[in-house]
């Protein structure tokens, strides 16, 4: 629409519940309600995104779709040779390799069964590889990618989808603005003087935030490089403190 000359609103339906709590929902009365608060400039808005932002969007979202396709696949293979009788580990599938040995090694009637499988698994993950070396392709020259890259524990897929998902950071006033739209920050509910905090919202974008979380499991688990990174002294500090799990999300918020 946007190429066509027409000025685009998106509504964030999370700070506008009038329509929802309209007696009288119909198209047209949805119409006239939107109408009026965008004439009256009240009209609560959402982050449009660019154009390149949305389509690495696209492509990481593809991405997910065929990992979880190949878990399916690998989750099925294990119940196959489980009902025959075979019990196998979580990782022996993981490469072509071994995949190929335990194929090898299958009497005529199960291997029937599971060659299939293992060849579907080896499309969608030929597929899944062809798009991140696309991501690599296209962010090669963005700057904001190429900072990502340089911190260890972040890889081109993390790091695409934090440049997406983020898209412009100055539209943020602080960090804490930052945090509480990836839904890292905790409900809050105050009453008189009690203040009581709960989970994460989880609001925002989820592939964000699970980004953001695998890159501080990732960093603690490459200790030997990043132990002196302050964010890294603070979650050992949290730690301590709470748990792993606890720690590990309030690190991500920062």
């Amino acid at each position: 629409m946007e190429k066509n000359g027409f000025e685009v609103t998106v509504v964030n339906t999370l700070r506008f519940k009038v329509i929802n709590l309209s007696t009288k929902k119909t198209d047209k009365n949805d119409a006239k309600t939107l109408a009026e608060f965008l004439s009256r400039d009240i009209l609560p808005e959402s982050h449009l995104c660019s154009a390149e932002s949305e389509g690495l969007r696209r492509i990481l979202k593809t991405r997910s779709l065929m990992v979880e396709d190949a878990v399916a696949l690998k989750n099925q293979a294990h119940a196959v040779l489980l009902a025959y009788g075979t019990i196998t580990k979580v990782a022996q599938f993981q490469s072509g390799k071994e995949r190929s040995r335990i194929l090898n090694s299958l009497p005529d009637n199960i291997a029937m069964v599971i060659r299939p499988i293992f060849e579907t698994i080896e499309v969608v993950e030929s597929q899944r590889k062809v798009l991140e070396t696309r991501l690599r392709q296209i962010t090669a020259n963005d700057n904001q990618v190429k900072l990502l890259l340089t911190i260890p524990g972040i890889g081109i897929v993390n790091a695409c989808t934090i440049r997406a998902y983020i898209d412009d950071i100055d539209r943020f006033q602080d960090y804490k603005h930052f945090s509480a739209y990836c839904g890292l920050v905790p409900w809050v509910q105050a009453s008189n003087d009690t203040i009581h905090y709960g989970r994460i919202t989880k609001r925002g974008p989820q592939e964000l935030r699970t980004a953001l979380v695998q890159c501080v499991v990732a960093m603690v688990r490459m200790e030997d490089k990043t132990s002196d990174f302050v964010l890294m002294r603070q979650y050992q500090k949290l730690k301590e403190e709470k748990s792993s799990g606890k720690a590990i999300i309030a690190t991500a918020r920062k």
